[in-house]
Formats: structure tokens, C-alpha cells, sequence
């Protein structure tokens, strides 16, 4: 009897020492994971936004639109909802687009090129329109921008950010939905080219290169392309073979694709920023 008694008494004990011990890292996890407030505002933000997945503009002080969306079919239209719903309330408190911005890749590119009110721009790769919003919002005169990007619904946000958010001659912007081999740009319409941090041409083989030949095509006599991108250590493994050297790389599929090397520029802003300048100098190369 008296065995069962202590059995029972030790049984106890370690029942009130887990009870203790469970209690306690119930208060550690919440005093660690607790979320701090932003400045200005009222209540801590308990939902901090994951790519593609943003809260409104008055909850956090990052873009409520990632520059690319690439989501999942299930996922598409909830996520472009929350995204829509963020862009009207920025609309609603009047917030420019490039104030939540941190990256400052858009300023600098726009400080580094030639635009003049006559030009017809393309940009390659223009994601959910991060520089189209900065060039409208810095009021630079321009004729026309085409914003090329394989991905549709990335170009059905900007279209959507650009019309909700009002900015003026935001209809001088045609979304243009590309493929991996061909742009799809009119034949010699294009003055300046953009490719911004979208080095296609070195990831997709031949089908990149079959887009820079279909590039060149819609370029007019004289035109420039300005091909912003980072240094070799930023891409990592996402280049493969022999395009580790960014800047050589680059240089060969564009002289391959028939456009005349101009230079290399290390003075956008970071100085890991690779700024290659191409020109189409022969109407009648790489046709």
C-alpha cells in the first residue's frame, strides 16, 4: 500500500513539473515573438506581409506589390485581390508609389539615361511596372513605353496601379505580354531599350537568345539598349556553364544578336551595379 502511495506521490510531481515547465515557454515564445509597432502607429502589426501577400499601405512601410508575380494558380486570385485592395487604399491617401520603394535601382537607372520627349521606350521585363510608375512619377516627358514581360498577371497589376493610381499620361503605357523567344515588339519602333535586373538572355539558352534577335528586329537605326544588372557574386547560382562572368557574357550574346558594344559603366548608385550600353548600328546585321 504504502508503495502505491509513493508510486502515486512521484507521479504527482513530475505532473506539476511539466504543468511549470510548459507554462513557461508559453510565456517566452509570446514575449519573443510579440510584433513591435511601426512608427505612427496604433497597434502593433501582427500580419507582416510575405511576398505576394501584402496588408494595407497604413500597416507597414514596405510596397504593397512585389515586383514580379509569380503565383500559384490556386493562389492567383485571392493574392491579386489583397494586392488590388492595397493599391486603392494608396489611391485613397494619395501615397506615391516610389515612397514605399527602398530599393533606389529606378531613381538611379532614370539618372543614368538619356530620355527625350520624342523616344519610344521598351522595357524588358517589366515586372508589375516599378520603373514605368517612377518614370510617370517624375514627370519625364516621353512619346511612348511598351512594358514587356512574359508574366500576365504582373502586367495586368501595373496596368491596374497605373489607371487606379492616376498618374498623368499613365495611357502613354502599353503592356505587352511576350513569350521567352520573342518579344513582340513592332518592327522599328523602339528608340531605347531597358532590360533592368531581367538577364533572360543568360538564363533561357536559345530561346533568350532568339528574344535579343527578335529585340533587335524592333529597334530602329541608332537606337540604344541600356542593360542594367548586378554583379557576378549577386546571381550565384542562378547562372549556369559559362555565364558566371555577367558583364563578358552579356557583352558576346548581344554582339551575337547584332548590336555594336558601347561600354560598360560601374556608376549607378551601388558599385555592384553593371550598366552595359548596346546600339543598333546596321539595319541590315542579324536580320
Amino acid at each position: 500500500m504504502r508503495s502505491k502511495i509513493s508510486l502515486l506521490v512521484r507521479i504527482l510531481r513530475w505532473c506539476v513539473i511539466v504543468v511549470i515547465f510548459s507554462c513557461n515557454q508559453h510565456v517566452d515564445t509570446a514575449t519573443t515573438t510579440a510584433p513591435k509597432a511601426f512608427p505612427g502607429q496604433s497597434k502593433p502589426n501582427s500580419t507582416i506581409p510575405m511576398e505576394g501577400r501584402p496588408d494595407p499601405p497604413s500597416a507597414y512601410p514596405q510596397c504593397p506589390m512585389p515586383a514580379s508575380l509569380h503565383f500559384k494558380p490556386h493562389e492567383i486570385e485571392k493574392r491579386m485581390a489583397a494586392i488590388k485592395k492595397s493599391i486603392d487604399e494608396m489611391a485613397e491617401r494619395k501615397v506615391r508609389f516610389s515612397s514605399c520603394i527602398k530599393d533606389s535601382l529606378m531613381k538611379d537607372v532614370l539618372a543614368s539615361i538619356p530620355i527625350r520627349p520624342s523616344d519610344t521606350i521598351a522595357d524588358i521585363g517589366s515586372g508589375t511596372g516599378y520603373f514605368e510608375m517612377e518614370l510617370l512619377e517624375q514627370g519625364i516627358p516621353f512619346q511612348k513605353l511598351f512594358a514587356v514581360d512574359v508574366n500576365n498577371n504582373s502586367l495586368e497589376m501595373m496596368r491596374y496601379a497605373i489607371d487606379v493610381l492616376g498618374y498623368p499620361h499613365g495611357e502613354k503605357v502599353t503592356a505587352i505580354h511576350s513569350t521567352m523567344r520573342d518579344t513582340m515588339l513592332p518592327v522599328r519602333s523602339v528608340d531605347l531599350t531597358l532590360i533592368i535586373r531581367a538577364p533572360f538572355y543568360l538564363r533561357a539558352g536559345q530561346d533568350g537568345f532568339m528574344c535579343l534577335k527578335s529585340l533587335y528586329t524592333a529597334m530602329k537605326f541608332g537606337g540604344n539598349i541600356h542593360v542594367f544588372d548586378s554583379s557576378d557574386a549577386d546571381h550565384g547560382k542562378n547562372l549556369t556553364g559559362k555565364a558566371k562572368n555577367v558583364e563578358k557574357e552579356t557583352k558576346n550574346i548581344f554582339i551575337k544578336a547584332g548590336f555594336h558594344y558601347i561600354e560598360t559603366k560601374w556608376d549607378i548608385g551601388d558599385t555592384d551595379r553593371i550598366h552595359m550600353i548596346f546600339t543598333k548600328t546596321d539595319e541590315a546585321a542579324g536580320e
